[in-house]
């Protein structure tokens, strides 16, 4: 059984909640299925501020991308994705992978964790700097493509989960 393990943190370096829980995440998977099983792709955003990187970067957004997510990443998870069995999207802000998976016929099954509600977490942000609602409005758009084209999802509380 092979793992396609999708990620924005680091999984072997912990530096606060998020991340500890990816690597617990990490740790079980691999204990599950081996690691020879499991293959990581950790998307990272680049933090470049040239000219084409900062247009670059508005144009993902624009499409609904999110926290260091491409069409180029995209196109790569679904070529990883033909030899996994499982893909795991390690945070609920990157449901455009489970769109674009179903999208490109993906037979396997999709496991997203939700660390938290990353709308409403953001939402307490924008209450600070309203020049961020925009973004809140692509999380919220990417945890609604990870409820509807997850096989599964995972929720650490019932509250996370809704009720």
């Amino acid at each position: 059984m092979k793992v396609l393990f999708i990620c924005s943190n680091n999984v072997e370096m912990i530096s606060g909640g998020g991340s500890q829980c990816t690597n617990r995440n990490y740790l079980s998977l691999k204990e599950i299925v081996g690691p020879e099983n499991i293959e990581i792709v950790q998307l990272t955003p680049k933090l470049n501020f040239t000219f084409a990187s900062v247009v670059s970067r508005i144009f993902n957004y624009l499409s609904g991308f999110n926290a260091g997510l491409s069409k180029r990443e995209i196109q790569r998870i679904i070529e990883l994705s033909k030899n996994s069995q499982f893909v795991y999207i390690d945070t609920s802000e990157h449901g455009a992978i489970c769109y674009h998976l179903k999208k490109n016929n993906y037979k396997g099954k999709i496991i997203t964790f939700f660390h938290n509600v990353e709308h409403s977490l953001y939402l307490q942000r924008v209450k600070k700097n309203p020049l961020l609602f925009w973004r809140s409005i692509i999380i919220y758009y990417n945890e609604k493509l990870a409820v509807k084209y997850s096989n599964r999802i995972i929720v650490l509380t019932s509250r996370d989960r809704g009720n």
